[in-house]
């Protein structure tokens, strides 16, 4: 019990005292917890915009069929400390099939995911989980947290509470499934320019004055909900033909369903402010764009797309563009700029970083588990040499195959 006057320690000593109480929904149209109480959370535990409630419900309205959704609510007293975007699904590519926990939004996209807990709970919320799937008895082999974003400060917390509190399970941290390059933005963009090599600063920015020399530069950030649309309209038809030159399929033909899940995203996101849309126009022709979100202090560069014909090649719409993303996230106040995953060493030479993205898998004490995850990772292993690599990668391009969007069974098979 407290009292009017008590000290504000004492209150919060009081509250640190209150057990956790665990909560599961199977539904995001009741998750017990309000849009605006998880996303606060979510910039509370650092998190971006792939851990907000509009990317996570979106993410299960598309890609959820098949899968059983279980959103742990945490909350001590009736303040929210955690949320477990959690989902069940049985995956079958070997043998044996594996009973799976995993995160919403860890696959279909470029994206990363995220435990959403906030700072200093980890321990008890982990331990909450652990009640609440013991309490509930239902089956299952390993959980998978991951990919998690290379600047995921609880990994080590996370690790640790998943060992003390599952203590006979074999609990796995990999900090390297892979890398995401992100940007530390300083306070203004002449600042970000001083930071890049001598060479590289001159080249970029006569490319740009060069560029406004030979037309009329105009850089438009189409912000309503109907300007947000027609603007993803039109960029994604030239992103598609700069990869269909290449002969790709492009994002939104890769992808299963990608066009109609970023479309629902921007009806979501739009009208609260966490779009990023750029349009780059040459005498009033749209020849660059860039799409991508806005979080707190966060701005993502999630695809880019440029006019790749030959005569624009030589005025390096893409370098231009970048500077113009760079200048607009730091008028904004962005502190870090994410740009997706993968090694490409022409970000590198624009300022990036490489982060290394992370994961934790927690295996029963099974022998059923250990062999049905074992032989899902070698039949996992199989289907990506000899689909993605092999056929998807190599040999469809060069046959002029229209290969269509990546199968379901090769992106549901990367824990």
């Amino acid at each position: 019990m407290t009292h009017d006057n008590d000290p504000p320690e004492t209150e919060g000593v009081a509250q640190q005292k209150v057990p956790l109480a665990y909560r599961t929904f199977t539904d995001f149209a009741e998750p017990g917890v309000t849009p605006d109480e998880w996303d606060a959370l979510a910039l509370l535990a650092g998190g971006d915009i792939y851990s907000t409630f509009d990317w996570c419900r979106t993410w299960w309205e598309f890609y959820g069929g098949g899968r059983s959704l279980e959103v742990g609510v945490v909350r001590r007293g009736g303040r929210l400390v955690a949320v477990f975007p959690l989902f069940r699904e049985t995956l079958r590519l070997g043998i044996i099939p594996v009973r799976a926990i995993r995160l919403v939004g860890c696959d279909h996209t470029v994206s990363t995911c995220n435990v959403i807990v906030e700072p200093g709970v980890e321990d008890e919320a982990v331990a909450a989980l652990a009640g609440s799937l013991g309490d509930r008895k239902v089956p299952w082999d390993v959980i998978s947290l991951g990919a998690l974003p290379g600047y995921a400060g609880n990994l080590g917390a996370l690790s640790k509470a998943f060992e003390r509190h599952f203590p006979a399970a074999s609990v796995e941290t990999n900090e390297d499934v892979g890398v995401q390059t992100l940007y530390d933005l300083p306070g203004t963009y002449e600042e970000y320019l001083s930071g890049l090599s001598k060479h590289r600063r001159k080249k970029t920015l006569e490319y740009d004055r060069r560029l406004s020399r030979n037309f009329d530069v105009a850089v438009d950030h189409p912000e309503t909900p109907s300007e947000a649309m027609e603007a993803f309209g039109r960029f994604v038809e030239i992103h598609q033909a700069l990869w269909r030159a290449r002969g790709k399929l492009g994002h939104f033909k890769d992808w299963p369903e990608a066009v109609g899940f970023h479309r629902r995203l921007i009806e979501r996101l739009a009208p609260r402010g966490r779009l990023f849309l750029q349009e780059i126009a040459a005498d009033g022709d749209v020849v660059a764009t860039a799409y991508g979100f806005r979080f707190g202090r966060m701005a993502n560069a999630f695809l880019s797309g440029r006019d790749d014909r030959p005569q624009w090649r030589k005025w390096k719409l893409g370098r231009v563009a970048f500077l113009k993303v760079v200048e607009s996230a730091v008028d904004r106040g962005a502190t870090m700029l994410e740009r997706g995953r993968g090694f490409y060493q022409y970000k590198l030479e624009e300022g990036g970083r490489l982060a290394r993205l992370k994961a934790i898998n927690v295996t029963r004490p099974s022998l059923r588990a250990r062999a049905g995850l074992g032989l899902l990772r070698f039949a996992a292993r199989v289907l990506h040499l000899a689909y993605y690599r092999l056929w998807f990668a190599r040999i469809a391009p060069r046959m002029g195959i229209l290969r269509g969007p990546l199968w379901e069974s090769w992106i549901r098979s990367k824990l």
